[in-house]
C-alpha cells in the first residue's frame, strides 16, 4: 500500500515528462531512493542492510500444514503469485482501459485527439506497475532473507527494462519469457569464459534491432507469415454488407447509430464552430494573424493556401494543441479556447493529421474502437470485471464500429494491423476513427495526401456523405481541383492572414488569390 501511494505521487510528477526525460527522471529517483536507504539508518540500518527477514507464517488447516520457507514451499507461493499477476495483466490488456493504455503507448498525441485523457491512462498503468513491483520486491526480500541498498540501484531497473523489451512488452507472457531467457543465457554461455559477455551483448542487440515486438513478437510474425502462405487469396468485395459501393458511401444506414442530424442543405443550421480574431505566435513569428472562420452543420469549408500559410497552425490553435496569443474559439455557442483536446472530442470536435496518424500496432478494428472507449466501463472496474453486461456492451460497440468501417470501405481489413494498410486505406481509417467519436465537426488535415488520382473521387464521395449526415467538415487540402469539386465555401490564407473567402467559383476569379496561390494556369 505504501509503495502504491508513493508510486502515485511519483507518477503525478514524472508522467508530465516525455521520452528520454521521463526515463532519466525515474532512473534518477532510483538513485535518490538508494541514498535515502543508505542514510536512514534508524529504519533501514543503512549500508549494513536488513538481515534475517522472516518467511510468511505457515497456513494450518486441520492436519494440513503449508509452509513458506525459502528452501521449501515458498517456490510454490511465488509460482501462484506469478500466475495471478499474469491473469491480472491479461485481464487488464483485454479491458477497455488496458486497450486505451496500449493506444497511449503507441501514439499519445493521437490518443488525446480521439477523446482519451492520457494522464489517467498513464497514471493507471503506472500505479498498477508499482503494485506489482511492490509484491515482487516483498517476495524477493523473503527469498533472499536479506536486503541492502544495492537492490535499489538503477542497474536492477535497467535489467527489468531489458528483459521486458527482449521478451516483448506487448504480450503478457513476453516479459516472463525475457526474464527466464536472460537469466538462463549467461549460465549457458559460461563455457565461453571471457568472451561470453560479447556473445550475450550481440544476441541482445540482434533481438532489439530485428524483433521490434521481442521474442514473442518475432514468433507471431513467423506464424502469421506461415498462415498467409497456406491461406488461399481472398477476393476483395466491391460492395459493403448493405450493397453500397465501397468507393461511393451514402449517408443512410451506417451513420445512423452516431445520432447525427441530417442537414437539408449546407449552411442551413446555426454555427457549430466559430473562431474570432485568432492570433498564434511562435516566439517572434506570427503564424496566424487575426483569422475568423465558421462552419455549420452539413457544410464543408475548405482552408487553402501556399506552404507556410498557417493552415496546420490554425488547426492546432482550434483544437487546443497550440495556445492562442489572442482571439477565441466557440463551439456550439460555448467558449472552448485552450480546452484540452480530449475534452473537445467529447463536446463533438475532432481532427485528423496530415500524415494519417494511427495506432500502428493495433488492428483496423481496434484503431476505430479507441474512439469508443470512453463509452464503455469505468477504469476501476475494468481489470477484474468480467460481467456479461460489460461483454455485451463491448460486443455491441464492436459491431457498430465494424459497420462504420465497412461503410468507409474497410470491411475486408478489420483484422489487419494498421501498419500493413496502404496509404489510401490509412487515410480512410483516420476518417473512420474521427467518425467513431460521434463528432459534430471534423477538421481534416490534408486527407488526400499520398493518394493516387484514381482514389480521390471515392474520398470526395465519403466527405459528401459525411456532410449529408449533418457533420460539418473543415478541410485543409492542396489539391485545388478536388477542393473546388467538394467545398461549399473556401477560405484562403497567405502568410497567416485570411485574404479571401467565398464559394469555390468565386475564389478562382479573385486576383489576389490567383497571384498568391492558384496561379494563372488554374484560372485559365
Amino acid at each position: 500500500v505504501v509503495c502504491v501511494v508513493l508510486g502515485s505521487l511519483v507518477g503525478l510528477v514524472t508522467l508530465r515528462l516525455r521520452s528520454h526525460y521521463f526515463v532519466i527522471t525515474t532512473l534518477s529517483l532510483g538513485l535518490v531512493v538508494e541514498a535515502i536507504i543508505n542514510n536512514w539508518t534508524s529504519l533501514t540500518m543503512g549500508a549494513q542492510g536488513i538481515p534475517s527477514i522472516a518467511a510468511p507464517s505457515p497456513i494450518v488447516i486441520g492436519g494440513l500444514h503449508i509452509g513458506f520457507e525459502p528452501d521449501g514451499g515458498f517456490y510454490y507461493l511465488v509460482a501462484v503469485v506469478l500466475v495471478v499477476a499474469m491473469f491480472i495483466s491479461a485481464r487488464f490488456m483485454r479491458s477497455p482501459f488496458g486497450r486505451g493504455c496500449v493506444a497511449v503507448r503507441d501514439n499519445d498525441l493521437l490518443a488525446s485527439f480521439v477523446g482519451l485523457d492520457i494522464r489517467i491512462y498513464r497514471l493507471g498503468s503506472f500505479v498498477l506497475s508499482t503494485a506489482m513491483a511492490a509484491v515482487a520486491g516483498s517476495l524477493y526480500a523473503v527469498d533472499a532473507s536479506f536486503i541492502d541498498p544495492t537492490i535499489a540501484s538503477y542497474t536492477q531497473a535497467f535489467q527489468a527494462v531489458v528483459q521486458g523489451q527482449v521478451g516483448g512488452i506487448a504480450s503478457t507472457f513476453g516479459p516472463v519469457l525475457g526474464a527466464y531467457g536472460l537469466t538462463i543465457l549467461p549460465e549457458a554461455l559460461n563455457n565461453l569464459e571471457n568472451s561470453y559477455l560479447l556473445v550475450y551483448g550481440v544476441l541482445l542487440v540482434v533481438v532489439i534491432l530485428f524483433f521490434r515486438g521481442g521474442l514473442i513478437g518475432g514468433l507471431q510474425q513467423l506464424t502469421q507469415a506461415a498462415l498467409r502462405q497456406r491461406r488461399p487469396p481472398v477476393e476483395e468485395r466491391s460492395t459493403s454488407a448493405n450493397g453500397t459501393a465501397l468507393t461511393r458511401p451514402s449517408a443512410q444506414g451506417r451513420l445512423t447509430w452516431m445520432e447525427t442530424r441530417p442537414a437539408d442543405s449546407a449552411g442551413t443550421g446555426s454555427e457549430i464552430l466559430r473562431c474570432e480574431g485568432v492570433v498564434i505566435r511562435y516566439g517572434g513569428l506570427t503564424a496566424i494573424d487575426d483569422v475568423d472562420l465558421s462552419i455549420r452543420p452539413g457544410e464543408l469549408l475548405s482552408v487553402v493556401g501556399p506552404n507556410g500559410a498557417g493552415k496546420s497552425s490554425l488547426f492546432n490553435g482550434l483544437t487546443g494543441a497550440t495556445p492562442l496569443a489572442r482571439g477565441r474559439v466557440l463551439f456550439d455557442g460555448s467558449d472552448v479556447t485552450g480546452m484540452l483536446p480530449h475534452r473537445l472530442v467529447r463536446r463533438g470536435m475532432v481532427r485528423t493529421f496530415q500524415s494519417a496518424q494511427l495506432f500502428e500496432s493495433l488492428t483496423t478494428l481496434e484503431n476505430a474502437l479507441v474512439g469508443r472507449l470512453r463509452h464503455l466501463r469505468r477504469p476501476l472496474s475494468d481489470v477484474l470485471s468480467g460481467g456479461r453486461r460489460a461483454s455485451q456492451r463491448e460486443l455491441e460497440e464492436q459491431e457498430r464500429v465494424a459497420g462504420l468501417l465497412d461503410w468507409v470501405g474497410l470491411g475486408n481489413d478489420l483484422q489487419r494491423r494498421a501498419e500493413e494498410l496502404p496509404i489510401g486505406k490509412k487515410q480512410r481509417l483516420a476518417v473512420a476513427m474521427a467518425l467513431a467519436t460521434q463528432p459534430r465537426a471534423i477538421l481534416l488535415d490534408e486527407p488526400l495526401a499520398g493518394l493516387s488520382d484514381d482514389a480521390i473521387p471515392g474520398m470526395l464521395d465519403l466527405f459528401r456523405a459525411v456532410c449529408q449526415s449533418g457533420i460539418g467538415i473543415v478541410l485543409v487540402e492542396h489539391r485545388m481541383r478536388a477542393v473546388m469539386a467538394v467545398a461549399n465555401r473556401v477560405v484562403v490564407l497567405d502568410h497567416g492572414r485570411k485574404i479571401a473567402e467565398g464559394a469555390p467559383h468565386e475564389i478562382g476569379n479573385i486576383e489576389v488569390v490567383v497571384s498568391a496561390y492558384l496561379g494563372s494556369r488554374f484560372r485559365a
